[in-house]
């Protein structure tokens, strides 16, 4: 059809046009931009895929940035390193110069110089950031990015190359020229004041007390050695004659302590401690220990020692180290009886224990003076106590004392010495003869009716110890067995008491009874509960007379208030009726119910004692004792007249739980560039319900939070907290079975002041930690059972190296040679890095090359493809528009129809 309204020819010429100038549009586009893509409606799948291309490209590509910075920073310090080794050569060739007894020059120069190159050491080590605790002694993190993996964590890490430098700081003390030191005090020992010389120390006049004859002992605590674990440098003093001689004799004694087999002499060994010379800033000689690794504290061992350390009472003889505890009661007399000797016990702690010793008497040993023979030996041969210097002497009839050389407090405790033979008090001994118990039970029950004779014999006596402390009268309860127990809170039980067959009063007669004295009228015809009856109305006050029927039908008369000795006498008319005339029984002691409830009354009236959670309850008609929150005690029955179970004893006073007071003149040193919390005070945890949480927490290396949660208590299933030297071995044994390098570097020590008072303190090599202390019930425990965190602190300043004497230059030689290896170790991990970074760069540079091209192939434009492209749409755009022209035309050819 042909119309003048509609051209569809030009319609579909148009049509193609604008199709063609579409796809011409978008070539030219493509080809001017070089992207295939330039929109997302170009290829949307094929742009998401191309984008994460891209942000990997851009990642990767400062990554490698960030490698090669790397890189430059690891060179700079491996630069820094070869200088440092150029100084570790000069120092050795001056302390081998000052080394040499041919040597006539000054070594106060050569040292000068040595001091000089020490300084100018850590400053190149601070310089490049491998000081210790430096900005790049530990491990660094580069991130290049590219990682794979399922999440974005695992993504993340796997682009990071960490370089492990933790143990690469080079300055003078991780290379073991400087570290910790400890000082002997201020005393001139070395021969410039000739009154405290080490000869003068040494000679037999300055009576200065030995371990050993010949042998002097120093005590070492640190990481790994601390506690009973102590290493013990027993010094042979033969050819010691002044402090040079004392130096290279300490020396041999470390290095012997050192080789022993146990953990404890491979962690001394390894903390590398040396004894050496140390010359203050007037020329005074001191005697000094130092290590470049380890955190440590030196404690003199005898009064020799105590000396050496500086610590000199008069002229040259040293305070005496010894702490001594002696019995405030004296031993019974040679032949005294030992009632039953395998239940005596007797128990040391503290001093330098691990933990409590307990030893039993010898079944022979049934007098004073054969138990304390008995004890003497034990004691003597134990090997613990031996290497704690625990020791008794004693005789019978005298003290016993009980001495420990070391110095430290300790407490000694006896249990089962019923007659008290030994003077250390009456204690009961517990199940399997223990020597404290959170239970006791009364070996023999308790049963007034049939055992009146000895259950009347007027009073029993307990005086309590809670933790191995005294049993004063302060925590003593007294059970009256007289007069019915009178004084507990249910009243009382049967005293006097007759009884009768039924009879009836004769009718019509007023009867009369008499009771001690006391007139009572009967109504004539009364029944015998009227009796009864009356009897309980009438009756004096005085007298406090009840009247009952017993189920045999007697009538039973009770009073509470008559004693064993004042028994009830029933007269008058009608006596005989009642069958009372004449009758005279004596009163009987207190019921277990009475007993129980006295006891119970009492232990709640006392602070401590309810503190403990004492109670006493039946158990099968004996009479126990025990606490409802696991306090250990023990139960002493001195001054008893009367037993419920437990038995007596006469002794006029409590004994036992007897404690010594630590040595207050005795040297115990912390190494100075040490961090320390400082001495924090603690009281033995007496109660069962008294736990403390200590959290001890520390940075490693890398930067990240290290923490230890330590429970001290002193219960069934936790007794760390008995003594202050139970809860130093429990804390140490934790951190060093945490096998947590950062924690095992933190020791916890027995601090003892110069006035004998016994701290714990925490030290390390590490530069900062801390101790968060929890609180604690009843106030046992650390810091008084306070909360409240300790921060470390820095204990000094670190010690160097000295090469002015020739002691000191030939430790200096050794220890020159270990930092060349040390150093030598810094420099292999700091090529491992830069070899590792390298790789690292490498592959990135790899990967941006490889995504670069698989993005290349999603998203850039085919030139060929699109130039052609771009041809062709330049002819069909021509070819549309000559045909669009051609059919606009044909309306003008219809006209000619017209014309016709």
């Amino acid at each position: 059809m042909i119309s003048f309204q509609t051209n569809i020819d030009s319609l579909v010429a148009q049509q193609n046009l604008n199709t063609n100038s579409m796809f011409q549009s978008t070539t030219i586009q493509q080809l001017t931009s070089g992207y295939r893509i330039n929109q997302s409606g170009d290829d949307a799948a094929g742009l998401a895929v191309a984008n994460q291309d891209a942000d990997s490209i851009a990642q990767i590509t400062q990554g490698v940035a960030n490698g090669n910075d790397g890189t430059a920073l690891l060179q700079t310090m491996d630069g820094g390193m070869s200088n440092i080794s150029q100084i570790l050569d000069r120092l050795q060739t001056l302390s081998t110069q000052s080394a040499s007894s041919s040597f006539t020059g000054d070594r106060g120069t050569l040292n000068a110089e040595f001091q000089t190159d020490i300084v100018e050491l850590n400053r190149q080590a601070q310089a490049i950031g491998l000081n210790t605790g430096g900005t790049y002694a530990q491990s660094l993190d580069i991130y290049l990015g590219g990682g794979g993996g399922s999440n974005a964590a695992a993504v993340s890490l796997d682009g990071q190359v960490s370089v492990n430098l933790s143990s690469s700081a080079v300055d003078t003390q991780a290379l073991g020229l400087s570290g910790m030191q400890v000082v002997g005090g201020t005393t001139d020992i070395g021969g410039g004041n000739a009154a405290t010389s080490v000869a003068a120390i040494l000679a037999p006049a300055a009576d200065n007390a030995v371990s050993a004859p010949g042998v002097s002992d120093f005590v070492f605590a640190g990481a790994g050695f601390s506690g009973a674990n102590a290493a013990t440098v027993a010094v042979n003093l033969s050819g010691v004659t002044d402090i040079a001689t004392l130096v290279t004799a300490l020396n041999a004694a470390i290095q012997n302590a050192g080789n022993g087999s146990t953990p404890q002499a491979t962690a001394f060994k390894n903390a590398n401690i040396v004894a050496s010379v140390n010359t203050d800033s007037l020329g005074g000689q001191e005697l000094a220990f130092t290590s470049s690794t380890s955190a440590f504290q030196v404690q003199a061992g005898d009064q020799t020692a105590n000396a050496l350390l500086g610590n000199i009472s008069t002229g040259a003889t040293g305070y005496a180290v010894g702490s001594t505890l002696t019995s405030a009661v004296d031993a019974a007399a040679t032949g005294a009886t030992v009632a039953n000797p395998t239940t005596v016990s007797l128990k040391i702690d503290g001093g330098g224990l691990s933990g409590p010793i307990t030893l039993n008497l010898l079944s022979a040993s049934t007098t004073a003076g054969a138990a304390i023979a008995d004890l003497e030996n034990q004691i003597s041969n134990n090997t613990a106590l031996k290497a704690a210097g625990i020791s008794m002497t004693g005789a019978a009839g005298g003290a016993l004392t009980f001495t420990n050389s070391n110095g430290s407090a300790f407490n000694v405790e006896v249990t089962g010495d019923t007659t008290n033979a030994l003077g250390l008090g009456s204690f009961v001994a517990g199940a399997s003869s223990a020597t404290d118990y959170s239970n006791l039970t009364a070996a023999a029950a308790y049963d007034p009716a049939t055992n009146p004779a000895t259950a009347a014999a007027g009073s029993q006596v307990l005086g309590f110890s809670l933790n191995g402390g005294a049993a004063d009268a302060g925590n003593a309860v007294t059970v009256n067995l007289l007069n019915g127990g009178v004084g507990g809170a249910t009243g009382a039980s049967t005293v006097g008491t007759v009884s009768a067959p039924i009879v009836t009063v004769a009718t019509g007669t007023n009867d009369t009874l008499t009771i001690n004295g006391n007139s009572i009228t009967l109504a004539a015809g009364a029944s015998l509960a009227d009796v009864a009856a009356q009897i309980d109305l009438t009756a004096n006050a005085a007298l406090d007379t009840n009247a009952t029927i017993n189920a045999s039908g007697n009538l039973v008369l009770t009073s509470t208030t008559l004693g064993t000795t004042s028994a009830m006498v029933v007269t008058g008319d009608a006596a005989s009726n009642l069958g009372l005339a004449g009758a005279v029984v004596a009163g009987t002691s207190a019921t277990e119910a009475n007993v129980l409830n006295q006891l119970n009354q009492q232990f709640g009236a006392s602070t401590t004692l309810q503190a403990a959670g004492l109670q006493a309850v039946d158990n099968a008609g004996s009479i126990e004792i025990t606490s409802n929150n696991g306090t250990y005690f023990r139960a002493s029955t001195a001054g008893s007249t009367g037993s419920i179970g437990f038995g007596t004893s006469t002794a006029p006073a409590f004994a036992g739980g007897m404690a010594a007071a630590a040595s207050d003149h005795l040297a115990v040193l912390d190494a100075q560039g040490t961090s320390v919390t400082g001495g924090i005070s603690f009281q033995a945890m007496s109660y069962g319900n008294d736990t403390q949480s200590l959290t001890i927490s520390a940075n490693s290396t890398g930067g990240a939070l290290q923490t230890q949660t330590i429970t001290l208590a002193n219960n069934a299933a936790n007794r760390s907290g008995t003594s202050i030297d139970d809860a130093v071995t429990a804390i140490n044994a934790q951190l060093q079975s945490s096998n947590n390098s950062t924690l095992q570097k933190i020791v916890a020590v027995k601090d003892i002041s110069q006035t004998g008072t016994e701290t714990i303190d925490f030290v390390s090599s590490l530069s900062a930690f801390s101790v968060g202390v929890g609180s604690s019930v009843n106030g046992n425990g650390l810091n008084g059972g306070t909360a409240q965190t300790e921060a470390s602190t820095a204990n000094g300043a670190a010690a160097t190296a000295s090469i002015d004497t020739v002691e000191g230059a030939l430790a200096a030689v050794t220890a020159v040679t270990t930092a060349v290896a040390n150093l030598g170790t810094a420099q292999a991990a700091v090529g491992i890095g830069e070899n590792q970074v390298n790789y690292a760069v490498n592959l990135a540079q790899s990967q941006i090359t490889n995504i670069s091209a698989a993005e290349s192939q999603i998203r850039d434009a085919n030139v060929a493809m699109e130039a052609a492209n771009l041809t062709k749409a330049q002819v069909l755009v021509q070819a549309t528009v000559a045909a669009m022209a051609q059919a606009n035309q044909e309306p003008q050819a219809v006209l000619k129809l017209l014309q016709q």
